[in-house]
């Protein structure tokens, strides 16, 4: 039996920790108020050992791979915090956090700078890269370095791309929201959810209101 690969094995940790979920008939509100047929919560990825191992060893070999410099590892608020944790330790880094909601960085006291430093930041999924985008600013502000992030998934919006070829700041990824969707069927998911969900992909902020799903304020 052939060895699976690194990119087969996290895939299915994603789909057996629920950390994606793929299920356009019972679509979940994202934070911005639209409703969606995936949802991402890599949490629960943090609830296996082996589960977080693996994310470390993928997260370590994009950046040896890739060659990105760092004198700091920031992990973005809240689970992207506990995996740059993880990652910091394991590569023997100074770590960080940052607040994606208001750009506070913790670790350091308030007037410390950042003068010199290349910073790293690590997200779990990265949709439209607003989250990332406040960290970037927040760190460059600070005096930081801020060249490449890393993250476990991206949704691969081209909003993303667009914002982050806007700060110069390159994003490597472990996951594609293809990567997983190629992955579904696998587990369960139906032929016909998957060709729902990549129409979904082209035309995404649309599909809830065309699917009966306005878009609303959380509650």
């Amino acid at each position: 039996m052939p060895r699976r690969s690194y990119k087969d094995r996290l895939v299915e940790a994603a789909y057996e920790s629920r950390s994606v979920i793929i299920d356009p008939g019972h679509p979940h509100q994202w934070t911005s108020g639209f409703w969606m047929p995936v949802y991402t919560d890599h949490d629960r990825l943090l609830l296996s050992y082996e589960h977080r191992l693996l994310v470390n060893r993928g997260l370590r070999d994009l950046i040896t791979h890739n060659g990105l410099k760092y004198d700091i590892i920031a992990g973005l608020k809240t689970a992207p915090q506990s995996f740059g944790t993880t990652l910091a330790n394991s590569l023997k880094a100074d770590f960080i956090y940052v607040d994606p909601k208001t750009g506070e960085i913790g670790c350091i006291p308030k007037d410390q700078r950042l003068d010199g430093k290349e910073i790293l930041p690590v997200e779990d999924a990265v949709s439209t890269a607003g989250s990332l985008a406040t960290a970037v600013r927040a760190l460059r502000n600070a005096g930081g370095s801020v060249n490449n992030c890393v993250a476990i998934t991206t949704y691969e919006f081209p909003e993303a791309e667009k914002l982050l070829d806007s700060l110069s700041c390159r994003l490597f990824t472990l996951l594609t929201f293809h990567d997983l969707l190629g992955g579904a069927k696998g587990f369960g998911v139906s032929d016909e959810y998957i060709r729902e969900t990549e129409a979904w992909h082209s035309d995404k902020f649309n599909w809830g209101e065309r699917h009966g799903y306005p878009r609303s304020d959380r509650k």
